[in-house]
């Protein structure tokens, strides 16, 4: 999942994906929506031969969940990497098979990493509720409030289990789905900063140019450009 929330029942079981959320279903298996999704969803769907690898974790039905947000990118090339190599001529069937094996064994790792506390089941709900809830003036208090928990509490938890306060884990998400909407070319600066939830522009594109190291208008430019120069 990029973005949800996608509302998906699959063997009578219902799923509200979020992004950062991966499902495995078997081959075959029936699957649809239980519930229409809001606009705006964006994910990667990726069929592939079961026979060809032998899957431990994560097992069909189930949730590699609350990747962490370099994984999260890291996948995100991945896929783009296969619809590049799908559309492109000169690739064969060994190269889409290579990279769908590394999607893999990269969700395959994530979740044999997680074993789940406590404090770990919390860190992923704030995360799963940040990357839901961040076009909104989300705060340590409001994810707190919305959670039931004491804000020190959930503040050291999150920071404890992913090595980053609320606030830098929030402005981190805001900026990675900001380059995704400024790679696309069709709103401004201003509207992007708007569509992540940081109503002063100024503002986000000094966030954007400390982080990335460029202007969101030169890093939206670059990239209208090599669309420009590809068609």
């Amino acid at each position: 999942m990029r973005q949800g929330p996608v509302y998906l029942e699959a063997d009578g079981k219902r799923y509200s994906l979020q992004a950062g959320e991966t499902l495995l279903l078997l081959p075959g298996e029936s699957h649809g929506g239980w519930q229409e999704s809001p606009a705006g969803v964006s994910f990667f769907w990726l069929h592939f031969l079961s026979d060809r690898w032998e899957l431990t974790t994560p097992q069909p039905g189930a949730l590699a969940v609350n990747l962490s947000l370099a994984r999260w990118e890291t996948l995100s090339v991945l896929f783009r990497q296969i619809l590049h190599r799908q559309e492109a001529a000169g690739y064969s069937r060994w190269a889409l098979d290579s990279s769908a094996e590394v999607i893999l064994s990269e969700l395959e790792a994530e979740t044999q990493r997680q074993t789940v506390t406590e404090d770990k089941y919390w860190a992923a709900k704030i995360s799963s509720l940040i990357r839901s809830r961040y076009r909104e003036p989300i705060s340590t208090s409001f994810l707190a409030g919305e959670l039931g928990l004491n804000p020190d509490y959930l503040s050291r938890v999150f920071r404890q289990q992913t090595g980053e306060t609320v606030s830098s884990w929030i402005r981190g998400w805001r900026l990675h789905i900001a380059k995704g909407l400024l790679s696309e070319g069709k709103l401004s600066v201003a509207q992007v900063a708007q569509a992540v939830g940081i109503e002063d522009p100024r503002y986000f594109a000094r966030l954007f140019k400390k982080q990335e190291g460029i202007c969101p208008d030169h890093y939206r430019r670059l990239f209208y450009r090599t669309h420009e120069n590809s068609t």
